[in-house]
């Protein structure tokens, strides 16, 4: 099973998006003890527009399912690791309990409650990481991460 690394704020090569939104962390992908793919340009917070309504990722250990979203690109489902991955097939067999996930800070989205819902690995952008929560990818990146995520594939996430 590949593993994701993610460790916030540890990217050697940071950059700043003109809305100020911030690649500021870095993904490591390995299977064994095989490197993959490393990013040094990852987002782990809300676009600044949304960082007074949404929740922050805590650190801690998810799994993540690879899927197709709209129109057919690809992400990363992240989901809680107390659940019996061999009945996980596909992102539709992920309940919303599942994908409820703690956060470090109070999300208007949910109420005010230190959780969030729903939270992908996703393509970012050039001009703002598109992202109410989730973890983004440099487009650059992304593209060289895209073939070696196959769909329905479970992939252990660790968030540092």
């Amino acid at each position: 099973m590949k593993k994701i690394l993610i460790q916030r704020g540890k990217s050697d090569k940071p950059i700043t998006l003109e809305n100020g939104d911030k690649y500021d962390s870095k993904m490591v992908v390995a299977e064994e003890n095989n490197v993959l793919f490393i990013s040094n340009r990852v987002n782990t917070d809300p676009t600044a527009a949304h960082r007074d309504t949404n929740g922050l990722l805590a650190p801690g250990d998810y799994y993540g399912i690879v899927g197709a979203k709209q129109y057919g690109d690809k992400a990363i489902w992240i989901f809680n690791r107390n659940v019996d991955i061999s009945k996980i097939k596909s992102r539709s067999d992920l309940l919303d309990s599942m994908v409820t996930l703690p956060s470090l800070k109070p999300n208007n989205n949910a109420g005010g409650a230190k959780t969030m819902s729903y939270i992908l690995i996703h393509m970012g952008g050039y001009r703002q990481d598109y992202s109410e929560g989730c973890v983004t990818v440099h487009p650059i990146d992304w593209a060289n991460l895209l073939p070696i995520l196959a769909i329905n594939e479970i992939l252990q996430v660790t968030l540092a």
